[in-house]
């Protein structure tokens, strides 16, 4: 907003990170997951908190649902059966293949998990180097202050040096792809 010379040049910027200070307000109001609730802890390890899991899951079921209701109590067991097979095969590694191809034998977890997955791991890992690397050569920093240098060192127009600043930027980008 190097354009406007009113005060919405600072009101704007505080405008929107309210946006993201009312979601963070609204997110605590939100009951907690009913499975995190139930799953073991290290303060309680032979159960969870089971009354606050009944509690939330008869709040998601609706206002009028009380909590011995055989809809809540099925979805608990449900949960508990769940969690009792996720903890009997230990923890899941991203790079475990599934051993049987009969899908009714696959525990719930399981069919979270596919190699696909190590895969699009592997390539996250890379896409995170490549961004280490570009912050460690500094490469950034000549594109956030390029504008700022063509306009007092260089004399170029504001709008040519945004102008010029955006093309490298996408010059920048296009060409860190490339291995």
């Amino acid at each position: 907003m190097y354009y406007a010379n009113e005060p919405v040049v600072w009101r704007k910027p505080i405008a929107a990170q309210l946006i993201s200070i009312i979601a963070q307000v609204a997110l605590v109001m939100i009951p907690e997951s009913p499975r995190r609730l139930l799953k073991p802890t290290v303060e309680s390890p032979t159960d969870g908190h089971h009354h606050k899991a009944i509690d939330n899951l008869a709040q998601l079921k609706g206002t009028d649902t009380l909590r011995d209701d055989t809809v809540v109590l099925n979805k608990k067991a449900e949960i508990d059966q769940v969690l009792s097979v996720k903890q009997a095969n230990g923890p899941m590694r991203m790079n475990q293949q599934r051993t049987s191809q009969d899908s009714s034998a696959i525990p719930f977890s399981y069919l979270c998990v596919n190699p696909t997955l190590a895969l699009l791991d592997k390539a996250n890992t890379r896409y995170a180097g490549v961004q280490i690397m570009q912050q460690l050569s500094g490469i950034n920093r000549l594109v956030y202050y390029f504008p700022h240098i063509l306009t007092s060192d260089l004399g170029q127009s504001h709008k040519t040096a945004f102008h010029l600043a955006a093309r490298l930027a996408v010059t920048y980008s296009v060409f860190s792809l490339i291995p």
